[in-house]
């Protein structure tokens, strides 16, 4: 369900995070995390159900984790697990709900997940 995070995302927030985002990635400065390539090829991507039982790699949700920590932005890239983007969309929320993070846009097959540190870096309201 929805977090506290997710309550206190406001629009105006997401759109900030977006911006910050759109800027990193300009710079070259935005963390990234790639799904891990996986030997044998899915045939029921199509499945939501396979989706929601997928196994989150620990190691993946530890870099996950970590990029948090430094940076409050992650993106994650799982064109190596999902064709759709519905797919992308549940897999996010899910890796996102692990490290109580908050998706704040799916792109394509990228998700783009906040997560404020303590202290807070990033001041959204500030934008």
């Amino acid at each position: 369900g929805k977090s506290d995070l997710d309550e206190s995302i406001s629009g105006a927030k997401r759109r900030a995070l977006r911006q910050i985002a759109g800027r990193k990635k300009t710079e070259g400065t935005m963390p990234e995390v790639e799904w891990p390539r996986e030997k044998q090829s899915n045939e029921n991507d199509n499945d939501m159900d396979h989706l929601n039982n997928l196994q989150i790699p620990t190691r993946f949700l530890e870099s996950v984790d970590n990029a948090l920590w430094d940076h409050e932005l992650v993106l994650l890239r799982l064109n190596n697990v999902v064709k759709k983007k519905k797919g992308a969309k549940i897999l996010g929320e899910r890796v996102a709900e692990a490290i109580n993070g908050h998706v704040a846009q799916v792109l394509g097959h990228t998700v783009l997940v906040y997560r404020p540190g303590l202290p807070v870096v990033l001041d959204l309201d500030d934008i």
